[in-house]
């Protein structure tokens, strides 16, 4: 994930470890000492179970939970700002169902007339290419399965409803998993799995819960340091202050210290560092005294 010019973030699921694997610019991260890192363009956290988070400067958030090592749960929070600005497989984010189905085009597909082709012909015009890729392919299976192998199959044909011959014993063991929770019984019935069918259960019931506690927040987006200085604070909601200075030999021009507002923006100016004014004077040895020759 990266946002305009800020580094890049990967998480996804450990090869041989059911911790969550992450990524910077392609390369693993260690949380052993910090669970927190300052990074360019982006806040990014890492509780000590399976779960990363990221904050970004415009504001929005990414959540990536890792659920039993198998499945990958993915929450993304988005400030007022983005209201009607999203575009892509999660929909418009405008409350208006209808346009969800926008494609790459501009076009939108008709929600109520919409069957599976045309949801997965919808799917296959979002599909990133190679060079736009900013996933790691770090392995044989990687490369074959995601960069050399076919990105979509003409054949598949996705799953919108349980099926109607579904084996009456799954059926049953679905319903005592699944506790009547939709999600889990349909993953559970589509795929005959089901432990994928409790794994998703339990991510719908993080999400409701997320809904419940999550009150209105208001976030001001990160902020980075000035050149040649630092800034003291990683808290970028309302209230928050974030203090800066500079290196010896420089001077901050800006704001020391920046608030975040009500209204969703930083208080002051962007900082910078500057070196400090000065002329430095070139010293010449002494000269011997000038000696005056007479000719008669």
């Amino acid at each position: 994930m990266r946002e305009n010019n800020s580094d890049v973030v990967e998480v996804r699921l450990g090869e041989n470890s059911p911790a969550l694997e992450v990524l910077l610019n392609q390369k693993a991260l260690n949380f052993s000492e910090q669970t927190w890192m300052d990074l360019n363009g982006l806040f990014l956290y890492s509780s000590p179970g399976q779960n990363v988070s990221v904050l970004f400067s415009s504001g929005a958030g990414v959540e990536v939970s890792g659920q039993g090592g198998k499945v990958l749960s993915l929450t993304v929070l988005l400030p007022e700002t983005f209201q009607d600005q999203t575009e892509g497989l999660f929909g418009r984010m405008n409350g208006r169902p209808q346009d969800d189905l926008t494609l790459p085009n501009g076009t939108a597909l008709d929600v109520a007339s919409s069957g599976p082709r045309e949801h997965f012909a919808f799917g296959a015009e979002w599909a990133i290419s190679n060079a736009t890729s900013l996933f790691t392919y770090d392995s044989w299976e990687l490369l074959e399965s995601f960069v050399y192998g076919p990105k979509h199959h003409a054949s598949f044909l996705p799953s919108f409803s349980v099926p109607g011959d579904a084996n009456q014993t799954l059926v049953q063991q679905a319903a005592s998993v699944c506790q009547g929770d939709p999600f889990c019984r349909f993953d559970a019935l589509t795929t005959g799995d089901l432990a994928l069918g409790s794994l998703t259960r339990a991510s719908h019931q993080r999400f409701q819960k997320l809904q419940q506690d999550l009150k209105p927040v208001v976030s001001c987006g990160w902020l980075a340091p000035p050149a040649n200085g630092e800034k003291i604070g990683t808290d970028y909601l309302q209230g928050s202050l974030i203090h800066f200075r500079c290196h010896p030999s420089y001077t901050l021009v800006g704001s020391a210290s920046r608030l975040c507002q009500e209204s969703g923006t930083w208080s002051g100016t962007a900082p910078s560092c500057l070196p400090n004014a000065g002329r430095t004077l070139q010293r010449f040895p002494p000269q011997p005294p000038a000696t005056t020759h007479f000719t008669t």
